[in-house]
């Protein structure tokens, strides 16, 4: 529940939203919030996304501005920002908006983002809460309790960290699934690369959200595409002779040839992930299929394999490959 002073300026009423469940809540905000001068929006990026989505289908508008003019500040946490933040920004394109992105959990507030020009976040290490970080968490990631673990003043530059935490309020060394990688030393600052858990691993392979993200990142810079989430299931079915990898992938802007940007996914996979690189030389897994994932598939799906609500977060990867042929049935094949 948002302040006395902030509920009377809400678009959403408090006391009725909070009853409801996820799906009427975000029918009730899209009627509301689109005849409404609505400046300041707080969510998970996924779920500002999903907003904007069906706001411009709900107006028949192109652009955000459009709908809101006067629209300054996306205040999100629970998924990393980055992810989605240029899917958004091509929706609300020339408004310069203001991105706030919070790091926090019931566990304490960890980290927040203080400047525009920067996608990382400036870790907070003065409100009662003692970090502990263990190194390369995705090759530790069975028992990683028992793993040591080293201060934040021994950590190095961009090396994915598992994070550990003790706090007044009398919890004692609480390890979360969050994998987080620092950007700067002196401040410091982090950014949260995924979840711990997030790792394909069913024929060694070993491909982490973390390498998945970045290569998106890297191949987009390179032949174009604008994309905001991405999400890695894996199939072997007697049609193929080897398993391979589906990646469904929410587009904001298709790159000119996705055969050849499949090539390139496949082949930065190969460089920088030894694993994946010797298990594709051998022929035990096969190339990598793409899929248009669109809020529609997303929405069916979950429906189907998930109970939705408010912090529902669409999963990284899809390790159940029957989840995994669900979500293919409802996308558009692109390779």
């Amino acid at each position: 529940m948002a302040p006395a002073i902030l509920s009377r300026i809400q678009v959403m009423p408090p006391k009725e939203s909070v009853h409801m469940n996820f799906k009427d809540k975000l029918e009730l905000a899209i009627e509301k919030g689109v005849k409404s001068d609505i400046r300041v929006i707080t969510a998970l990026p996924s779920v500002m996304l999903r907003y904007f989505q069906l706001a411009l289908e709900a107006t028949g508008k192109s652009h955000i501005g459009d709908i809101w003019p006067n629209m300054k500040v996306l205040v999100s946490g629970g998924e990393p920002l980055p992810s989605y933040r240029k899917h958004l920004e091509k929706l609300s394109e020339g408004m310069g908006l203001h991105f706030i992105e919070n790091y926090g959990a019931s566990e304490g507030y960890f980290a927040f983002n203080t400047r525009q020009d920067r996608d990382d976040m400036k870790l907070i290490v003065d409100n009662n809460i003692f970090y502990e970080w263990i190194p390369d968490p995705a090759r530790n990631r069975e028992d990683l309790i028992k793993q040591d673990t080293i201060p934040t003043w021994d950590i190095e530059e961009g090396k994915p960290y598992g994070m550990v935490v003790t706090t007044n309020s009398g919890l004692w060394r609480y390890l979360l699934n969050d994998v987080v990688i620092f950007t700067d030393l002196m401040q410091p600052r982090i950014r949260v690369a995924g979840r711990a858990s997030d790792v394909l691993d069913n024929y060694g392979e070993t491909i982490e959200a973390l390498h998945v993200q970045e290569a998106m990142e890297k191949i987009t810079g390179k032949l174009g595409g604008v994309f905001s989430s991405c999400t890695v299931g894996v199939i072997h079915d007697s049609e193929k002779d080897s398993p391979y990898h589906v990646w469904f992938v929410q587009w904001a802007e298709k790159p000119e040839d996705m055969k050849v940007f499949a090539k390139a996914i496949d082949e930065e996979l190969a460089n920088t992930n030894r694993s994946y690189m010797i298990r594709r030389d051998g022929g035990a897994i096969a190339g990598p299929e793409f899929y248009n994932l669109t809020k529609e598939a997303i929405e069916a799906w979950q429906q189907e394999n998930t109970k939705v609500r408010a912090q529902t977060k669409f999963p990284r990867m899809i390790h159940d490959i029957e989840k995994c042929r669900s979500l293919m049935e409802k996308c558009e094949k692109l390779t």
